[in-house]
């Protein structure tokens, strides 16, 4: 990851706004780029005055809403017929998909935007959520919401601690991951519960 890394933060400071926008989009479609490291570096970047702060920050946010409505549509109108296509048929079917489309019912607006501040999980909720047929308006002003505030916080980051910035999503990283893993593990507690009762 150290020398691509390396090579982005290059083609970053050679084309500027639009690396930025290219990775931060490319990174929203679940491609394996450290987007998140690369919009902390750009905001550090912005006060040593290779950058407009502002541009960055309307760069990065358009590029992350255009990446995941692109997700969204992309598993909307294909994905049901990718995943059969694929025999995968039974993952459609199974017991995880469900209660993820159970949480999107109940839940949208919550799933979705806390989704935006987890990179790792962000481009999986994007696609899960158009093969569940979330309403689009719903899952629009969910990412809008989600990635304006998860923008903000990246680029503050960088802005204000940007000389540890590599430290910086290091730990940001590993926090929102245990963070997700929890709420993953009590969803699923209070599913088995709920199922439990309903069997009794």
């Amino acid at each position: 990851m150290g020398m691509i890394l390396q090579s982005l933060l290059t083609f970053v400071l050679l084309y500027k706004y639009a690396a930025i926008f290219v990775i931060s989009f490319l990174a929203a479609l679940s491609f394996p780029l450290p987007s998140s490291a690369i919009l902390i570096a750009s905001a550090f970047f912005a006060t040593e005055g290779y950058f407009n702060f502002v541009v960055v920050y309307f760069v990065a946010l358009f590029a992350n809403i255009a990446g995941d409505l692109a997700a969204y549509w992309l598993a909307r109108r294909y994905g049901e017929k990718v995943f059969l296509k694929v025999g995968l048929k039974k993952v459609l079917a199974s017991q995880t998909m469900h209660l993820f489309e159970q949480k999107l019912v109940s839940h949208p607006y919550s799933t979705v935007i806390f989704s935006r501040f987890g990179s790792s999980i962000t481009p999986i909720v994007s696609y899960l959520s158009g093969l569940a047929k979330m309403h689009h308006r719903t899952f629009t002003i969910s990412v809008i919401i989600g990635e304006i505030a998860d923008t903000a916080l990246i680029c503050a980051l960088g802005y204000f601690f940007g000389e540890n910035w590599t430290a910086i999503e290091n730990v940001m990283s590993e926090v929102i991951t245990a963070i997700i893993l929890i709420i993953l593990l009590v969803i699923t507690i209070r599913w088995r519960v709920n199922r439990r009762k309903k069997s009794s």
